[in-house]
C-alpha cells in the first residue's frame, strides 16, 4: 500500500508515495468508496506529487472511473484536486480528469502543481 488517506471535516486527502501501479490508486478509490465519511465530503485532494507512476495505465483505470461515477449519484458536487509536479504525471492527472469528463462525472475537477494552489481554490 503506496498511499495514506486523512480525514478532514468534509474532506479527505489521498497521498501517494513510493512507486505506484493501477492496484493502488484501485485500493485507494475502494477505501475512499468504502467509508461512509466519503459520502460527507465536499473536496477530494489526490496527491500524487511525491510519486512514481511508470505503471500507471489511464486507460486501465476504466473500473475506478466506473465506481466513483457511481459515487458521483449520491455525491453530487465535489470538487477533486489533483496535484502533481513531473510531467509524467501531470499527464496522467491530464488523461485521467479528461476521461471522466467524458463519461460525464458532476464533480469539479481541477490540476495543480502545489498543495497551496490547491487548497485555495477547494476553499474558493
Amino acid at each position: 500500500m503506496n498511499y495514506t488517506i486523512t480525514w478532514g471535516d468534509k474532506t479527505v486527502r489521498v497521498d501517494y508515495f513510493g512507486e505506484i501501479n493501477n492496484k493502488d490508486i484501485e485500493s485507494a478509490h475502494y477505501s475512499l468508496n468504502g467509508d461512509e465519511r466519503f459520502y460527507e465530503c465536499k473536496s477530494l485532494i489526490l496527491d500524487i506529487s511525491k510519486c512514481n507512476m511508470d505503471k500507471v495505465f489511464v486507460d486501465d483505470l476504466i473500473t475506478i472511473i466506473g465506481t466513483d461515477l457511481g459515487a458521483s449519484e449520491t455525491i453530487k458536487s465535489l470538487k477533486v484536486a489533483m496535484i502533481a509536479v513531473e510531467e509524467q504525471n501531470k499527464h496522467k492527472a491530464s488523461r485521467y480528469i479528461s476521461k471522466c469528463r467524458n463519461f460525464g462525472y458532476p464533480w469539479d475537477f481541477e490540476l495543480f502543481e502545489s498543495s497551496y494552489a490547491a487548497q485555495a481554490w477547494l476553499d474558493s
